[in-house]
């Protein structure tokens, strides 16, 4: 579990926002990844720490299930250490579980844990218009990697890896992207509304936001089922 900012330390590591090569051991040469956030790390051994402590639990061939988590800051420090504990240990089930979580990666770096790290599952939690999942600019080459659990006031919806899936899942809306409240990034206002609605249905969505199309087309097949049920 990682903590958010609450020191100036920790604030001058968001504020340094340039994308730099990855360190992870087998990344692509084109995954990027917020030098703030990446120096935080592996500039203190931090990676390595949490690597050998994790390999002291579940074995040294490193094969169980991890899940790592945090908020704000923590929440983009759990997304790097899950990429890395991926990277260098197939066998190791990892599931991301972060709240608040800031761009901190580009293009690059959210196909490779997307796409190529089939041992890393990432759920990123963002309460309604909470500015920090948000401020990092994707002007300047940053993008999110990694599901997105959508909290709104009464229910939550869940997009397929933020941007969607063509012809299947729909990405997080346009007006999600603009957004902006500082008041509810704070971690006691996520979790006094977890807290309020974790045990309500429409908290947890049985699936990814579908496209109308796909919808249409599960509609049909399942019209298509009834209908050879009966003959």
């Amino acid at each position: 579990v990682y903590r958010g900012s609450d020191e100036i330390a920790d604030w001058l590591v968001d504020l340094n926002i340039k994308l730099e090569k990855s360190k992870f051991v087998n990344a692509p040469q084109d995954v990027m990844v917020h030098r703030g956030f990446q120096d935080a790390l592996f500039g203190q051994n931090i990676t390595d720490i949490v690597e050998n402590k994790v390999l002291e639990l579940i074995g040294e061939d490193g094969d169980g299930e991890v899940i790592v988590t945090g908020h704000s800051l923590g929440g983009a420090n759990s997304h790097i250490t899950g990429a890395f504990l991926a990277d260098k240990h197939p066998k190791m089930k990892l599931t991301v579980i972060n709240f608040g979580c800031p761009r901190l990666g580009n293009n690059g770096f959210k196909a490779w844990t997307e796409q190529q790290l089939s041992n890393l599952s990432t759920w990123r939690f963002v309460y309604r218009a909470d500015t920090v999942p948000r401020i990092v600019p994707r002007t300047l080459g940053y993008k999110h990697a990694g599901h997105l659990f959508m909290i709104y006031k009464s229910d939550s919806k869940i997009y397929y890896h933020q941007t969607g899936l063509k012809g299947i899942y729909q990405g997080a809306p346009w007006s999600w992207y603009y957004a902006s409240s500082f008041k509810e990034h704070p971690h006691p206002m996520y979790l006094k509304h977890i807290h309020d609605i974790v045990n309500l249905d429409q908290f947890w969505p049985i699936d990814f936001e579908r496209t109308l199309f796909s919808k249409i087309f599960v509609s049909i097949d399942a019209i298509k089922r009834l209908f050879l049920f009966f003959i």
